[in-house]
């Protein structure tokens, strides 16, 4: 039938449009709960779709491309983790000119080095990973025929919430966002304990924005994230800062992105531009009726550079 193909189609896209975002967002959440607000997302993002595209295309491998993204993705996070812990400087400026930086410099060097701009190349790529038996259940069927990325992406939600809530380490690390006065009188190591998180955050993220040129796209284009990092922190927003309400923040927008593709292609009678921008309509709508929720949600030290006490 023509609506369960529909229905099926939709599904599977939702899935693949949220699994870059639940990379970010996951590793978002690592960086909030541990005391630092998580505006360099997307910057990791772009970071992390250049390094896996070069990777590829250098190598042959997507496997090496997204090792690649993961390495560059934590070293780039000991840049935001020098200037935001121990340079103290302010953390969303940071962030912000992070992802400048990450745009001007990507832009540029996928130039110099491949030359050309937004012109298909042909690189190793995550191709779609059928599961027997289920990928052959009705409707639902289609979210077991897609890539390795969004397998593991949606694997992360279950291990992230295990890991912060469930484990000794969540709990020290929830605490450092809490009150990291309290860690640190107990023995606690505040600043590495944030230098962890941060590089846990840099590599998720980098894998978020690997799933895009090498899971998804086969490619890597100027501004490839398109702001997906900025919609992976308002989904932790949304989620008042936990793995599950982050996972149904990026549903959200995967499913309204899923649903503007689905209607560009039926040839919807409403401008391209309005149905393209029907995702982040949505996003802030979200943001400002759960804004009050989530302030009150927030790990208290959220923002705050911490200075350890003699």
């Amino acid at each position: 039938m023509d609506w369960l193909s529909t229905v099926q189609g939709i599904l599977a896209a939702t899935a693949r449009m949220a699994t870059p975002l639940l990379f970010a967002s996951m590793g978002g959440l690592f960086s909030a709960r541990s005391g630092h607000i998580s505006m360099f997302l997307e910057g990791f993002m772009l970071i992390g779709a250049f390094l896996g595209f070069v990777g590829s295309a250098t190598v042959g491998s997507a496997y090496v491309g997204a090792l690649l993204a993961l390495v560059g993705g934590v070293l780039i996070s000991l840049v935001f983790a020098f200037f935001a812990i121990t340079a103290k400087a302010n953390q969303t400026l940071i962030g912000i000119g992070i992802n400048i930086f990450a745009l001007g410099i990507t832009s540029y060097l996928v130039t110099v080095f491949y030359g050309f701009g937004n012109r298909p190349y042909n690189i190793d790529v995550f191709t779609n990973i059928r599961i027997p038996l289920l990928a052959d259940i009705p409707i639902i069927g289609s979210l077991f025929n897609l890539n390795l990325f969004t397998y593991v992406a949606f694997l992360l939600v279950p291990i992230v919430w295990y890991v912060l809530y469930k484990t000794p380490a969540g709990l020290t690390i929830r605490a450092v966002g809490e009150h990291p006065k309290a860690v640190d009188t107990l023995g606690g190591n505040v600043i590495k304990i944030r230098y962890i998180c941060i590089m846990i955050a840099g590599a998720l993220a980098a894998l978020g924005g690997a799933a895009l040129s090498i899971g998804q796209m086969g490619q890597f284009m100027e501004n490839i994230t398109s702001g997906k990092g900025y919609i992976a922190l308002a989904a932790l927003i949304f989620g008042r800062f936990t793995p599950k309400g982050a996972l149904i923040g990026v549903l959200i927008f995967g499913f309204a992105d899923a649903v503007q593709m689905r209607l560009q292609t039926a040839g919807s009678v409403l401008p391209y531009q309005f149905l393209t921008m029907l995702p982040y309509v949505i996003t802030i709508v979200a943001l400002v009726l759960f804004a009050r929720k989530s302030r009150a949600s927030a790990p208290a030290a959220l923002g705050k550079p911490y200075s350890r006490q003699s």
